[in-house]
């Protein structure tokens, strides 16, 4: 296949987009040309901060062990938490920053700020795939929207996803995600696979991070 075909494909493509559903409660758009987004107005953040034991369970077809590194790095876009040649960190921590709507979600190997303003944003540069995020906050959740394209060799696989974060009434985390993979190779039509998984993550009792109350 050609890859002067990949724009056809991709114009031509019936993603889930102009398709709307929802993830943890939350009214979603899918889009053919950006990241899914959350149509419920803009609304109160939950109250996430906090230490999050990195290993938890995954609820979809099956219930599996879960990372949190890899659900919010490559499931979520928020590659810096992917540790590079070492075991994913024990804890990850996740506080609001000091100034602008953000967050910042960290542990040992890397820190992320994730701008919850409902603009779209680049993914990290050092990432194999190239495409968009988006984040915003409503009713007392915090949802995350991506669009990736990730092109090899001949292949192409485009990913629309979006992930919705809570407190559960342990005061664990629950990410709740709902994703749609294209897999474009030689055949006539793409490959599709589709998926919709809840992830929970024991809350840790620590004291603060010291990335609260940074910028």
């Amino acid at each position: 296949m050609s890859r002067a075909a990949w724009p056809a494909l991709l114009a031509g493509a019936v993603l889930l987009s102009g398709c709307a559903s929802s993830v943890g409660g939350l009214p979603v758009q899918w889009r053919a040309d950006g990241p899914p987004v959350v149509t419920a107005p803009p609304g109160d953040c939950p109250t996430l901060d906090g230490a999050y034991d990195s290993t938890g369970q995954a609820q979809g077809d099956e219930t599996k062990a879960a990372t949190l590194q890899a659900v919010l790095g490559r499931e979520l876009g928020l590659t810096r938490l992917l540790a590079v040649n070492a075991e994913p960190a024990a804890t990850v921590t996740i506080a609001r920053a000091a100034t602008g709507n953000a967050w910042l979600l960290s542990d040992a190997h890397g820190e992320v700020r994730l701008a919850a303003d409902g603009a779209p944003a680049p993914l990290d540069p050092d990432w194999s795939a190239h495409g968009s995020r988006v984040a915003g906050c409503a009713n007392g959740r915090l949802w995350i929207g991506l669009s990736t394209v990730r092109t090899q060799y001949e292949t192409m696989t485009e990913t629309r996803a979006l992930g919705v974060l809570s407190v559960g009434p342990n005061g664990g985390l629950i990410i709740q995600t709902r994703t749609e993979r294209r897999h474009h190779a030689f055949l006539p039509r793409p490959s599709v696979q589709r998926s919709a998984i809840r992830y929970d993550f024991p809350a840790i009792t620590a004291p603060a991070s010291p990335a609260a109350g940074r910028p």
